[in-house]
């Protein structure tokens, strides 16, 4: 397994009296499970994102967070962790996982990874410019 990496620390925003905790969130490559997995410190669960490497491309297949670590931002966490560690391999990433692919519709940065002729397959925006629309005169 590779070392853990902190996606963000335990630490108040704002006030102490008016900000809740910002979870500390710990991703890491479990390859022997073929999947990348975080925890939050202090929360039962392990949420995960399964994938396949073949080659330099990488296959994201499923997301899952348990009930118990809904709403802090895992799934999300974990995205960024998977894409960047394809980006980091120079891998190509194929989001077969609904979530993952939602999540780069949200963070066109990633739209790169995709392969071109792969990208309508996943709903994906063939670039990551935004188009704008046509004036009528």
């Amino acid at each position: 397994m590779s070392d853990p990496v902190t996606l963000s620390d335990t630490s108040l925003e704002g006030t102490a009296a008016s900000a809740p905790l910002r979870p500390r969130i710990v991703t890491v490559d479990a390859p022997e499970r073929h999947r990348y997995e975080a925890r939050v410190a202090g929360v039962d669960g392990v949420a995960t994102v399964h994938y396949r490497r073949a080659g330099d491309v990488i296959s994201l297949s499923h997301t899952l967070v348990p009930a118990p670590l809904e709403g802090r931002g895992v799934g999300a966490a974990l995205a960024r962790f998977a894409l960047d560690e394809a980006r980091r391999s120079g891998r190509a990433v194929l989001p077969y996982c609904p979530f993952v692919a939602a999540f780069i519709r949200r963070h066109l940065e990633y739209l790169d990874l995709v392969p071109r002729h792969a990208r309508a397959r996943f709903a994906l925006p063939e670039t990551a410019s935004p188009t704008l629309p046509t004036a009528v005169p």
